[in-house]
């Protein structure tokens, strides 16, 4: 049998002239041959394509103006299978399609007219462009033919934002993020061109998990820039939108604000947060009020009194609130002075009607009333388009993560996200990534027999991103707080003794230096196995403000925090003290404990005494413990 090779110049030579000699094979037959054979056999293959001119044959193809769009189909999406297979084996595809030339037109600007076109053209073309910008030699090339300049940025700007062709938005997503990289001119032109804007858009609308991921992606280069950072922030061309709101939907986008804020809103704001549905209750009500008083215009005896007739819901019949109603009620009274039952009833009613047409001043009658708040002030409010009951990927959650961990940079922006309980939403993420394997399961994030965690790449840069962001946002006490509640610091603990990434360590190793100094969370500390070297002398306490705001945006009680509240202060007669919290109860009498007995300063701890470094060189010196 002879072999591919001496077969191969034939197919190339169909794909150019529309038939082959012989008048066997056709461009359309040889075009879907030559990509079925650029599937195979990785590399290998595509390498023996590539030498044989395959590039240049494709390229005549999209220039030809009589081909047809099957021919210009498979030719895109031959070009796309050589530059896919060139970024996974080095077959050097990206770079030969960029010098690539056909008549006076570059395969440059071809791809960027495939973009303009049909939907499996203009996915191909941007796959195409994606893989040429990720690597680096073919990027370098495509910049040279780009003169240094976003020609075709409002395409891009406009594909970002359409949802219709969602491969190929999400490829030109990460194409831009790859040519942006590194590149402060271009991203300067970018931002002066409104992309910022363009890629706020697209986070807000998309529904699909992957294509808000690379939106966050393009957005992290963006945000490397400085200049960004406030027209992010301050993003509001969508509905209900309220300071910051910008960043208000990067924070929504890390999922639902905790159980208890959510039970609490749709308890008290639920006319807010779904009007429709209220409304239709009121209208619901209205048409049982209007009911009752036509029943009992029915049954009334004939005593000369009159019943209003049925007013249309939305059109107010008793005009002036309650003062009228309680006048109409007293005209009622006096009509009827041998106090009959159907006077009384009818009282009810009309004040049942006004009540409901009055709903605001009524509620702030009531014991339980809670301070009117717009759509845009309510943590229950998704402000994106990607639903939090919908199933997202934490890599996707964990790339917004890293671009608040770039504006966390500032303090303004840095309080503004904890305003809006970041911190309530990151936690959960690195309790996802770092969870206990499943039965069955063998999950990445299991320890070693060498103490070493085995995270993957992706798990280990979303935990960079995570705990990049919860570094800055710790620095306020009632987030260190949350951290220890909600379960993070044993995490953040293993993070610090295993993990082999050094800035994953360094970042933990902040967040826990952070969270030692509040005192109430000692005791959580002391559960999550943290190291002598963090403990402090006089760790600071949660203000009355922020105590009374974990109450209610924890989930826990008053009482649970009061109970986890430490002691600031070391007491004067410590050996005693020792003595009496050993874990024998306190049989130890303060002779026992000078005479040299040792207690481990994990017994300290638990009891909520945290010494500095000082102190404990101090009580090592004289063996209180080891």
């Amino acid at each position: 049998m002879q072999s591919y090779a001496a077969h191969l110049p034939q197919p190339t030579a169909m794909q150019k002239n529309d038939s082959s000699p012989g008048g066997h094979m056709t461009r359309q037959e040889a075009s879907f041959l030559l990509w079925y054979h650029s599937l195979c056999d990785g590399g290998e293959r595509s390498a023996e394509l590539l030498s044989q001119g395959l590039v240049s044959a494709c390229l005549q193809v999209l220039v030809d103006s009589k081909a047809k769009t099957p021919d210009r189909t498979c030719a895109t999406g031959i070009l796309m299978t050589l530059c896919t297979t060139d970024k996974h084996s080095g077959t050097g595809a990206c770079d030969q399609v960029v010098r690539s030339k056909a008549g006076s037109s570059t395969a440059f600007m071809l791809l960027h007219d495939l973009l303009q076109s049909g939907d499996n053209m203009r996915s191909y073309a941007a796959h195409c462009l994606q893989c040429i910008a990720e690597e680096p030699q073919a990027r370098s090339s495509m910049i040279r033919a780009m003169d240094g300049k976003l020609h075709f940025l409002p395409l891009y700007m406009s594909m970002v934002t359409q949802s219709t062709n969602i491969l190929a938005a999400s490829s030109v997503a990460l194409f831009l993020a790859a040519l942006l990289r590194g590149q402060r001119t271009l991203v300067g032109e970018a931002l002066a061109n409104g992309i910022i804007e363009a890629v706020m858009h697209g986070l807000r609308r998309h529904k699909l998990d992957r294509l808000v991921r690379h939106c966050a992606d393009l957005l992290t280069i963006l945000l490397e820039n400085h200049q960004s950072w406030d027209r992010v922030v301050n993003y509001s061309d969508f509905p209900n939108a309220g300071p910051a709101s910008g960043l208000r939907l990067l924070v929504d986008l890390l999922g639902p604000p905790p159980e208890a804020i959510m039970r609490h809103e749709s308890l008290h704001y639920s006319h807010v947060l779904h009007p429709e549905k209220a409304e239709q209750e009121a209208r619901k009500k209205a048409e049982e009020v209007q009911a009752a008083l036509e029943e009992k215009a029915q049954n009334q005896n004939a005593e000369g009194q009159n019943i209003s007739p049925r007013v249309p819901f939305g059109q107010r019949k008793f005009t002036g609130g309650r003062a009228v109603s309680k006048a109409f009620t007293l005209k009622l009274d006096r009509q009827n002075t041998n106090g009959s039952e159907a006077a009384k009833e009818k009282a009810k009613v009309v004040q049942v009607m006004d009540a409901e047409n009055s709903y605001q001043e009524a509620r702030r009658d009531t014991p339980e009333a809670v301070p009117p708040r717009t759509l845009e002030q309510l943590f229950s409010h998704n402000s994106a388009a990607l639903q939090w009951k919908s199933i997202v990927s934490t890599q996707t959650r964990a790339t917004v993560a890293g671009c608040l961990y770039t504006l966390a940079q500032s303090t303004d922006h840095m309080h503004t996200m904890s305003a809006l309980l970041a911190t309530s939403r990151l936690v959960p993420l690195i309790n996802a990534i770092m969870s206990p394997p499943d039965e069955g399961k063998n999950k990445k994030s299991k320890p070693s027999g060498k103490n070493k965690l085995r995270l993957s790449v992706e798990d280990t840069n979303s935990l960079v991103n995570i705990t990049g962001a919860l570094k800055f946002l710790t620095l306020i006490p009632a987030n260190c707080y949350r951290v220890a509640r909600l379960g993070g610091l044993k995490h953040v603990v293993t993070l610090y003794k295993e993990s082999p990434h050094t800035l994953l360590r360094r970042n933990a190793q902040v967040i826990l230096a952070n969270v030692a100094t509040v005192a109430e969370c000692g005791q959580m500390l002391f559960d999550a196995k943290l190291p002598e070297t963090f403990l402090v002398a006089v760790p600071v306490r949660l203000t009355p403000v922020e105590v009374s705001g974990k109450k209610k945006k924890m989930h826990t009680g008053p009482a649970a925090c009061m109970k986890e509240r430490l002691s600031t202060f070391l007491p004067s007669n410590l050996p005693t003290y020792l003595a009496r919290a050993s874990p024998k109860g306190g049989q130890r009498n303060r002779g026992d404990a000078e005479s040299g007995c040792q207690i481990r300063a994990s017994t300290v701890f638990k009891e909520g005494w945290l010494h500095s470094p000082i102190h404990n060189r101090c009580l090592r010196k004289e063996g209180w413990f080891h």
